[in-house]
């Protein structure tokens, strides 16, 4: 956790708000630094770095749910945030257009 935190204060520097949310969760959870309620921890930690940036936060439906794991696997493979960051995106994008069709 120590050199979660040492990566963070470095990457806020060049990473995208969003693409730091996805990382910062991507990362808690390859980590898996608890027993329990890792993912929780991920989504809450990616959320607060997303409020920090005046960015809403996000919470992952049920039907999203499949999509949200293919995206952490990716992170995974990749060894970065993009992939989660990708998806992130999509799910701003509809939330958005979603909040101009009302």
């Amino acid at each position: 956790m120590k050199q979660l935190i040492s990566d963070y204060k470095k990457l806020k520097q060049k990473l995208h708000p969003l693409e730091l949310a996805a990382w910062t969760h991507w990362k808690i959870v390859s980590i898996h630094p608890f027993q329990d309620d890792n993912g929780r921890t991920a989504r809450l930690a990616m959320n607060f770095v997303l409020h920090k940036n005046k960015y809403a936060m996000i919470g992952i439906k049920t039907k999203e749910k499949k999509a949200y794991f293919k995206a952490l696997e990716k992170c995974s493979y990749t060894q970065n945030g993009a992939p989660l960051a990708k998806r992130l995106v999509r799910h701003f994008k509809k939330q958005y257009q979603n909040a101009l069709t009302k």
